[in-house]
């Protein structure tokens, strides 16, 4: 097909708009089928020299209709190209053609087969939030309520979602009965809602009867917990109906532990006897004897009488017995040996003899108890191993010069022999020395001497410049306790508790490992069937002596003593740590030692 252009006009004249523009005319070539029949040339046998027939004009039925393009091209015409009915026209909007029935149905249904946006394995449906208990639900089993609220302005639907058990347990309706009814209510309650959902709801918070944790903590109440349990109990419909009478109601909230005592039990019923059948020689029934459980006696507390006189009171007691706690603690670091420490058992003290000179009782006559202590070479050990741990700290006990009168002392105590009188004039040119430079007194002057006390005064146990005879041990029980209070703050005493905690974890996991032992044998007897109540009072006997054991050996390495306690009569209560043997005891039964701790 070939297309003739028209051939080039020349300029015309701007035509009023009154005159409608003519037509171009257009020659259009059609060539022949190869398939027609007639006497027409065809196109293959045209040569390019051979001259074309002149076009034929098209006809007006032969011209395409402007309605067939209308549909897929739109072009606006000026206003020069309108004609002047065409201008006078109103411009008229065209409507949208209205679905038969049958065609909304099927959108309809293909609306309610579509799959929702957030439908998930779980939930096929879609899910939801309920905004009572915070849960993730299926769409189908909740309600949207339709009510229309004012939110910034704008009337909008309220996005409160409630599930079907909340509906049910909180506020007593039912979904399928509001999903059953539809939207055929009275004008008056339908007003205000959106119709889309099929379903008139108004939700519990839009109602202003919403108990929700939120809703609660809103107007100022306290969460209801779990009210469910008690309106059902109570008979009542729903936890709304409960609140309708007492809005401060609260039920199990969850972290607080038993809230609900159980109801009380109902005493059970005496068990009806069976009548015996009667038999030709009736034999009276053996009444059983009532078992009445006797009551065991409380243990009695046994009070072991210390041998002192009525003069050794508290105040002179609990020196010696801080005294013996320390020793026995640090006796490590003080080196003290297992006699000096057997020594300190004895707080009252040993008397030196049982009859005076004049053959007199002890128990007759009144001994002061300060006569009596620990040996003279105890407490010369004491000392010793107090000013080594003052002299090899750190304190600043009277620079360099202090430390060579500590020296010095500690010399003359090891070469006095346990002379007590040379030892106190150690301890006093000592505490002269530190005196000089500006240090407080560090120990006062010992107790004075008994009355009865019969001095003999030699060479070596000369008066000291203090003037005072020392003939007995207790009267430097006042010279030890402020040196103790001094050691107890050097670098050596820290280290040995520290190392002490260590000690402590070490022994409780023996006694675990021995106790381990001792149950796996026990259970290798049961199942080998030979279990007696002998074998069994055996075992728990074994079970106890390790726990006790362990206990005993805490007490080496505890970081401190005090007193029990004070009873309304104002007595104070000591216990004493267990004894250097007792300790040793229990340190081999732990250690599986049978020669030293026993049989566990």
């Amino acid at each position: 097909m070939s297309v003739r252009s028209p051939p080039p006009r020349a300029p015309r004249a701007s035509l009023p708009a009154s005159k409608s523009r003519r037509t171009s005319e257009v020659y259009v070539l059609v060539p022949s089928s190869p398939y027609a029949i007639g006497t027409s040339k065809p196109t293959a046998t045209l040569k390019a020299d051979d001259a074309l027939p002149p076009p034929t004009p098209l006809r007006a039925h032969n011209m395409p209709s402007t309605s067939a393009f209308s549909n897929s091209i739109k072009r606006k015409r000026s206003e020069a190209n309108l004609s002047d009915a065409e201008q006078r026209a109103p411009e008229t909007k065209t409507k949208r053609p209205r679905l038969s029935a049958s065609r909304a149905k099927a959108q309809k249904t293909k609306k309610a087969n579509e799959v929702p946006s957030n439908a998930t394995p779980d939930f096929p449906n879609g899910f939801f939030y309920c905004h009572q208990c915070n849960k993730k639900r299926d769409n189908l089993v909740g309600l949207y309520c339709t009510f229309k609220t004012k939110t910034g302005g704008t009337l909008a639907r309220c996005k409160a979602k409630y599930c079907r058990p909340c509906l049910k347990n909180r506020y007593g309706q039912d979904l399928d009965a509001i999903k059953g009814r539809g939207v055929s209510l009275q004008p008056k309650e339908i007003v205000g809602h959106d119709k889309t959902q099929g379903y008139i709801f108004k939700c519990p918070r839009c109602d202003g009867n919403c108990n929700c944790r939120g809703c609660r903590k809103a107007a100022g109440l306290e969460p209801t917990g779990n009210l469910t349990l008690a309106a059902k109990k109570s008979g009542a419909d729903s936890v709304a109906v409960m609140l309708t009478g007492d809005a401060k109601m609260t039920g199990i909230l969850p972290g607080k532990g038993r809230q609900i005592p159980d109801p009380p039990k109902k005493p059970k019923e005496p068990k009806v006897m069976k009548q015996p059948k009667p038999v030709a020689e009736a034999v009276a029934p053996k009444h059983k004897r009532a078992y009445i459980r006797k009551a065991k006696p409380l243990p009695q507390v046994t009070w072991t009488p210390v041998p002192v006189p009525p003069s050794f009171t508290l105040e002179r007691a609990l020196p010696r017995i801080a005294i013996r706690e320390f020793v026995l603690r640090f006796g490590t670091l003080l080196d003290m040996s297992r006699a000096h420490l057997e020594e300190l058992e004895e707080i009252g003290g040993r008397r030196p003899h049982e009859f005076d000179d004049d053959g007199e009782s002890d128990t007759e006559q009144e001994i002061d108890v300060e006569m009596g202590w620990v040996s003279e070479t105890c407490v010369r050990g004491i000392l010793l191993g107090l000013l080594g741990l003052l002299a090899g700290s750190q304190l600043q006990l009277g620079g360099t010069r202090g430390k060579i009168a500590l020296q010095e002392a500690t010399q003359e105590i090891k070469a006095s022999r346990a002379n007590l009188a040379r030892m106190w004039s150690a301890l006093a040119e000592l505490r002269a020395e530190l005196e000089k430079e500006d240090l407080f007194e560090i120990f006062p002057d010992p107790l004075p001497p008994p009355q009865h006390t019969k001095v003999h005064t030699t060479r070596s146990g000369a008066l000291n410049g203090t003037g005072m005879h020392v003939t007995s041990t207790a009267q430097l029980v006042p010279v030890i306790m402020p040196l103790i209070e001094m050691v107890l703050e050097t670098q050596a005493v820290r280290e040995e508790l520290d190392e002490g905690a260590k000690e402590a974890k070490e022994r409780a996991k023996e006694e675990k490992e021995r106790a381990r032992e001792v149950r796996d044998k026990w259970e290798e007897t049961r199942k080998a069937g030979s279990v007696d109540k002998a074998a069994r009072a055996e075992h728990k006997r074994s079970i106890a002596a390790l726990e006790q054991a362990h206990r005993v050996t805490l007490h080496a390495h505890a970081p401190r003593f005090t007193p029990l306690g004070t009873d309304h009569d104002g007595r104070t209560y000591i216990a004493l740590t267990p004894s250097v043997a007792e300790r040793d005891a229990a340190s081999a039964l732990l250690a599986g030692d049978a020669k030293k701790g026993g049989k566990a």
